[in-house]
């Protein structure tokens, strides 16, 4: 079976989508974009479509996010992935953060790396989280620049730092195998608590791993069971999360078992929990 104190490092490639004007970088004092929005927020696309298409015309960066959002999802528009990436570009390069942050996306997707890092460094250095994460997994993997585990180690910190659920469980596999950084199983653990809470999968099994291994704690099989029973709420085969189970409980006393059921109990209704053991 699958070690549960390891976890996966993980590229998220999930979008940058907005539901409120609130998401944007700057307020756009461009009618037709304001206009737009409106009928975009009620879900009227056709409506909202030759509003944000005079708003993009125009150089407003925010309407060309949006239309790019509108191409990319096919929202009152035919579908067309080059149309997105070429709005998000005119956008970005007026500075607008999500627009960066996507388009890095679609350029890694395509195999453009190099010029996604670029895209990526950008939306990080105006604090993207999500940017931030994925540039620690480029220098950790190497994709499309030499493997850099100090690199690695810089980025994941920055977006642990808000608290990224990704980025603490690498950040902590970094410091559990001294990679990019000095071994320490301590500062490991603290790391796979504040993943677990935010009710990231692979951060409650990986800290099961821990409880269960005494990696930077002390043992706790109760402990353990209870996190690997929630773990494995989640339908992710691929993750071994019901495997992982079944091993940690697999000696578990009738009594233990019954305690380990009461926490898992305590974790359905409140992960915050976690903070208090």
């Amino acid at each position: 079976m699958k070690n549960p104190a390891l976890s996966l490092l993980i590229l998220c490639f999930s979008l940058s989508y907005f539901a409120n004007a609130q998401d944007f970088n700057k307020p756009s004092p461009n009618s037709d974009y304001k206009i737009g929005l409106d009928y975009y927020q009620q879900n009227d696309y056709v409506a909202a479509l030759p509003f944000l298409q005079r708003a993009a015309d125009n150089h407003d960066a925010d309407g060309q996010y949006t239309l790019g959002i509108m191409y990319l999802l096919g929202q009152g528009v035919t579908q067309d992935n080059i149309k997105a990436q070429t709005l998000f570009q005119q956008s970005a390069e007026q500075g607008h953060l999500d627009s960066q942050y996507n388009l890095a996306l679609l350029l890694a997707q395509h195999k453009h790396i190099k010029e996604a890092i670029g895209w990526f460094e950008k939306a990080a250095t105006q604090g993207s989280a999500d940017a931030q994460h994925n540039l620690g997994v480029i220098y950790y993997k190497g994709l499309g620049v030499t493997a850099d585990y100090q690199q690695a180690f810089k980025w994941y910190q920055l977006a642990a730092a808000q608290n990224n659920p990704y980025s603490l469980v690498a950040l902590a596999d970094l410091y559990r195998t001294g990679t990019g950084t000095t071994q320490n199983f301590v500062q490991a653990f603290n790391l796979y608590k504040r993943a677990a809470i935010s009710g990231y999968p692979v951060a409650l099994s990986t800290l099961s791993g821990a409880y269960f291994y005494g990696l930077g704690t002390k043992a706790d099989p109760v402990k353990a069971y209870a996190l690997a029973c929630y773990a494995a709420l989640y339908d992710e085969p691929e993750a071994s999360f019901a495997e992982n189970k079944q091993f940690v409980g697999q000696n578990l006393s009738e009594q233990q078992k019954q305690q380990a059921n009461t926490l898992f109990e305590e974790l359905q209704h409140n992960l915050n929990i976690i903070e208090q053991w």
